[in-house]
């Protein structure tokens, strides 16, 4: 997975891009063992050492492991969630239990990280330039604004 950030940040940015075959989380050249079956056909050894099923790796990612599957037949495996350790809160509403859930994964609370920390070194440079603390709100209204969807429609 370290491997999978790293690529991630240099390619974009951002960590974003860290699980599925697309999407960033593939993890390619593994080494890979063939050997023959009792009936003369090769088979590839599991380059994982353990081959995980959709249904248990849904069920590790839940428990906030990471899993990396292999690809049948391949010399790759790919992480396909990002799930921390972090339990997400059980809320009173569906949509709050989804936003829970989605704030645990990794991929997004590296992105919010990232923009905390830019905001940090941002308004550290600006200092005593404000007259107000509405002017402050102003000034940081007018920077997210560009990278988000003002309207929801």
């Amino acid at each position: 997975m370290g491997a999978r950030l790293t690529q991630a940040f240099e390619s974009f940015g951002w960590c974003a891009a860290i699980r599925g075959v697309e999407g960033g989380g593939l993890v390619e050249d593994l080494p890979t063992h063939t050997f023959r079956t009792d009936d003369g056909e090769v088979a590839l050894k599991c380059p994982t050492e353990v081959a995980i099923t959709d249904r248990r790796e849904k069920e590790l990612s839940d428990l906030g492991f990471m899993p990396l599957v292999h690809c049948k037949n391949t010399d790759y495996a790919a992480f396909f969630g990002a799930q921390s350790a972090q339990k997400p809160k059980k809320y009173n509403t569906e949509s709050a239990n989804a936003n829970a859930i989605l704030s645990a994964q990794l991929q997004y609370i590296f992105a919010v990280s990232r923009i905390a920390h830019y905001l940090k070194a941002m308004m550290r440079e600006k200092i005593g330039s404000f007259a107000s603390a509405g002017n402050g709100e102003v000034f940081l209204y007018r920077w997210i604004a560009q990278y988000v969807l003002l309207d929801d429609n």
